[in-house]
């Protein structure tokens, strides 16, 4: 009786930690969203700052729109995310999928797709040269860490020997372990 009690309340626990990361990957879609449409306005502004620098400069020269344009080119090349951003919505769209599949043994999955989610942050972050993507990117990494902490926590059921964690069938609230006899 005690026992099932206890393998109910892990299985509760390990349902609330995969509604908890699933509601983390939505507001980390979000996150890179605003990445994504950020970008093409940073070069822009980049662009208008350049022109206006080089216009100040030059007085009354004109200003060769080619270099220009070589210049804002070879700076969004610098900044662009695009790998980045496509990379870390395959890798949210791969934990939603394994968090709402019936496979089993799914905590190492899911560090191991956070891992891969933190370096693609960690590359936007290098690349960022806009306050805005730099802070969307440092919440983007808090948000991945505790996803990261939370895949932890079912991973650790696994090394329990036997003992009932938040792994296999209780982050699928199948029914919860039987003590074996």
């Amino acid at each position: 009786m005690l026992w099932n009690r206890f393998v109910e309340t892990r299985t509760m626990e390990g349902e609330n930690l995969k509604k908890d990361i699933l509601s983390k990957l939505d507001g980390m879609q979000k996150l890179v969203a605003y990445i994504e449409e950020r970008s093409p306005e940073i070069v822009k502004e980049y662009r208008e700052k350049l022109e206006k620098k080089v216009k100040e400069l030059l007085e009354d020269s004109q200003i060769d729109d080619g270099r220009i344009a070589a210049e804002v080119v070879i700076f969004a090349d610098k900044i662009c995310t695009d790998e980045e951003v496509v990379r870390l919505k395959s890798h949210i769209s791969h934990m939603q999928e394994v968090l709402r599949s019936e496979e089993s043994g799914i905590g190492r999955k899911l560090d191991f797709i956070a891992q891969e989610m933190n370096r693609e942050a960690n590359t936007i972050l290098s690349k960022a040269n806009d306050l805005e993507v730099s802070n969307c990117g440092i919440d983007l990494k808090t948000e991945i860490e505790k996803s990261e902490n939370r895949s932890r926590i079912l991973n650790r059921g696994r090394k329990n020997e036997g003992r009932p964690g938040y792994t296999d069938s209780h982050i699928r609230n199948f029914p919860g372990q039987e003590k074996e006899q």
